[in-house]
């Protein structure tokens, strides 16, 4: 793949992520995210790609993590804020999803680990299935136990 054929699909991407952003934001009066992201893909600030056709990161690379982190701490900040209403097993599951990427996230801003970053959504992702499922599977005892 040459650093052209890279550079589309970033482009593409980026196109991509900005619409969706786009789309699902009903406020005009803040920033767009748009604008970063396909500018992430012109300017050679964010990430590039070296003559051996490997794409490398950019020294404002971490302005596209920042605002995932924010993210993150957010809805970390919201399950510890809001513990007191959720029951311990859905605060444990939601500590459980959300640390491991809010971590990934933070290292994200210092080395290249997007296999570490991919792991941890895995995880987050099977904690979060497991709760969905014991929680269903609880709900189905109940509702034969009320039958029976």
């Amino acid at each position: 793949m040459s650093a052209y054929s890279c550079k589309e699909i970033g482009v593409g991407f980026s196109a991509g992520c900005g619409l969706v952003f786009r789309r699902s934001d009903k406020r005009r009066d803040k920033p767009d995210l748009v604008v970063l992201l396909t500018s992430a893909s012109f300017f050679g600030g964010f990430f590039y790609v070296t003559p051996e056709n490997e794409p490398s990161r950019g020294p404002l690379y971490p302005l596209l993590v920042l605002p995932l982190i924010a993210i993150m701490l957010l809805n970390l900040a919201g399950a510890i804020r809001r513990r007191t209403r959720l029951s311990r097993k859905a605060f444990i599951s939601f500590s459980i999803a959300l640390l491991p990427m809010t971590a990934a996230l933070l290292l994200l801003l210092f080395v290249d680990a997007m296999p570490l970053f991919g792991i941890s959504c895995v995880l987050s992702i099977l904690v979060m299935y497991s709760f969905v499922l014991s929680d269903q599977i609880e709900h189905d005892l109940r509702r034969q136990c009320e039958i029976a």
